[in-house]
């Protein structure tokens, strides 16, 4: 039910992340990213671990695409926290954001996703649910 795409550490890997979400919008599996150690990818590892690669795949980290779709609007704006936009470049990325998450076809799993977008952008989910729909 779940899967894991596994992206380097390095900012090219965040911006490809980024833009699986309006792609695995609607799948039928949660699809999470792992990102590599910086500098590593998944030939180093398995060169230097052998047989515990697996093991430390699993082990990194794991970020919601939700997550960094919206860290990506952002940094769009160069920042890296909503509170450093003004209202107008606020308005921007949740106009961004609400319309990628409007695209979900599955009602419950849409309102999820627009009550953790309110959340990471500071704002409230039913005007974002607002902006989607206009």
């Amino acid at each position: 039910n779940r899967v894991f795409l596994l992206f380097d550490g390095d900012e090219a890997g965040y911006r490809a992340a980024a833009r699986c979400f309006p792609v695995a919008i609607n799948s039928p599996l949660q699809v999470d990213a792992v990102f590599l150690p910086s500098g590593e990818d998944p030939d180093s590892i398995a060169l230097r671990e052998g047989e515990r690669t697996g093991q430390i795949l699993q082990s990194l980290p794991r970020k919601q695409l939700l997550d960094l779709f919206v860290d990506a609007a952002l940094r769009k704006y160069n920042v890296t926290h909503p509170s450093e936009l003004g209202p107008q470049l606020k308005d921007r990325v949740c106009d961004e954001v609400a319309s990628q998450i409007q695209r979900c076809e599955k009602s419950i799993a849409r309102d999820e996703l627009y009550r953790r977008a309110g959340f990471l952008l500071l704002v409230d989910p039913g005007l974002l649910k607002s902006r989607g729909q206009g």
